[in-house]
């Protein structure tokens, strides 16, 4: 955000057990971005444009206890002007690269893969 401040993003999710086992799955809301100036950028050219639906602080408690009825009013884009981006540079290819896994015999003949 340009101002720097911290913001949330609308999400849903719902607790289950089973048991003494528990889950807590979750969705993140996103609505189309195909012409929002900051966000359409995020995607290669024929990609869907999608954004997350942000909520400002100050509609926080608006967005925790909204209704079905009401909780569409908050699937607009964050304005664009309000927002900032910038490309980061990608990690070298050498950095990015997975560590190659060797193979030895250990002293019962068996191999071992050592990173």
């Amino acid at each position: 955000m340009a101002s720097h401040q911290p913001f949330a993003i609308a999400a849903l999710y719902e607790r289950h057990s089973d048991g003494d086992t528990f889950f807590e799955p979750f969705s993140i809301l996103t609505i189309n971005a195909y012409k929002h100036a900051v966000t359409s950028h995020f995607h290669r050219p024929c990609d869907e444009k999608r954004m997350p639906v942000i909520v400002l602080p100050s509609r926080y408690r608006e967005w925790l206890t909204a209704t079905n009825a009401t909780a569409a009013a908050f699937f607009v884009p964050y304005p664009a002007e309000d927002m900032i981006a910038q490309p980061e540079p990608l990690p070298s290819r050498k950095s990015m690269a997975k560590p190659q896994a060797k193979a030895t015999l250990d002293s019962k003949s068996r191999v071992s893969k050592l990173l």
